[in-house]
């Protein structure tokens, strides 16, 4: 094989340093990525110069290492020293090929764990059953053998996952409840400021950032159209903040007493969105009250 095809890197334990690689220049060996230290010399040279290098070691008592190769051919050399590691990794492909397709387990998602009776009928009529061999094209098949099983099955998707088969499924649930289309007009539920405010249907009377009072007039059912109104639903989706207070006899104002105030506050409504809350106390017959203002957020029904 021609020079500079592989290249190896040698690690090698000596006394002078400056010896080796004296030796190494008059034997017409280039060397190259030198490093050294106090007793080791570590340097890259040609493949086709292993034999020189390795017998002046041998001749000098000095331990040498190789660490490794480098170049086009070096997959080769490696491969020809390291037999047992590259028959090692053959071996693990070679089983990994042949156990790619083995399925040793089933596993249920979605609806399927309560179908599980009726998909574990289906896969061992199709010989599916216990450790099998799974084939890319058996999916299709199985899905709608499953499918066809209960009337209840909406959904079945199946799929291979490393050596489980992954069976999903979902079933018909009960109907869902027809949604609110609309009304004639939509009120403020109680006193607030407008948060958010998204208008499908009819005319919007406030904006964002607007203050109201409950039963203000949020969205009113009419239209425009060349000029006339027109009745239609207000549909519309709208978020408020809304404010309330707690108000509590404490017996100082130190942090932890208001803070246990905002604590009974917060627990008093535990089912609000809490946007921010605030505390402050004042004297009332000689008796000290903390007052926590609880902002929270209110979605228009």
């Amino acid at each position: 094989m021609k020079r500079g095809a592989s290249f190896v890197r040698y690690s090698v334990a000596c006394g002078s340093a400056e010896n080796l690689l004296e030796w190494l220049h008059r034997r017409g060996v280039e060397v190259r990525e030198v490093e050294t230290d106090e007793k080791t010399v570590k340097f890259t040279a040609d493949r086709k110069d292993n034999e020189k290098i390795f017998a002046f070691c041998r001749n000098m008592c000095y331990n040498i290492e190789v660490l490794r190769y480098s170049g086009r051919a070096a997959p080769f050399y490696f491969a020809r020293e390291k037999p047992g590691i590259v028959l090692g990794a053959a071996a693990f492909c070679a089983a990994l090929a042949l156990t790619d397709g083995i399925v040793t387990d089933v596993s249920y998602r979605g609806d399927a764990p309560g179908k599980a009776k009726e998909i574990s009928a289906v896969l061992r009529e199709q010989g599916l059953d216990g450790v099998f061999r799974w084939r890319s094209d058996t999916g299709g098949t199985l899905e709608r053998e499953i499918l066809a099983s209960s009337p209840d099955f909406t959904f079945v998707s199946v799929r291979k996952q490393g050596h489980k088969l992954i069976v999903e499924a979902y079933c018909r649930g009960e109907s869902p409840r027809e949604a609110d289309v609309g009304r004639e007009n939509i009120v403020a539920p109680t006193d607030g400021i407008v948060l958010r405010m998204h208008v499908i249907g009819g005319r919007a009377k406030v904006s964002v950032g607007q203050e109201v009072q409950k039963g203000d007039l949020l969205v009113e059912g009419v239209y425009e159209l060349k000029g006339e109104e027109r009745k239609t639903l207000a549909v519309a989706e709208i978020e408020l903040a809304a404010r309330r207070t707690f108000s509590a006899e404490i017996l100082s104002e130190d942090e932890r007493s208001v803070g246990r105030v905002v604590a009974l506050a917060l627990v008093a409504r535990e089912d609000e969105e809490v946007l921010s809350t605030s505390a402050a106390t004042e004297q009332k017959d000689g008796k000290i009250v903390c007052t926590v203002t609880v902002v929270y957020r209110v979605r228009v029904p």
